[in-house]
């Protein structure tokens, strides 16, 4: 279960294509990777101890529109980059 959630994970945050073309670019997809994998258990986490629905639907809400943004950045960046 982890390991498909990390491959899903790592086809997300399009960590394969930058292994061996920008170190920099690799780091930050590791660190937003991480980041967001943090802040959705640990949302997840408040909003049913807490029983907040708002936390709660804020949570889904970064779930789903954290990769789009990240997508739309990166992409400018590899289009920038040329890679």
């Amino acid at each position: 279960m982890i390991g498909k959630l990390m491959k899903y994970l790592n086809d997300l945050f399009w960590i394969e294509k930058f292994k061996g073309k920008n170190k920099f670019f690799l780091f930050y997809a590791r660190v937003a990777m991480n980041g967001y994998l943090v802040f959705v258990i640990v949302s997840l986490i408040a909003s049913m101890v807490t029983l907040n629905l708002d936390l709660f639907f804020e949570s889904i809400f970064v779930m789903i529109f954290f990769p789009i943004i990240y997508h739309i950045i990166m992409g400018i960046h590899r289009r920038l980059h040329g890679l």
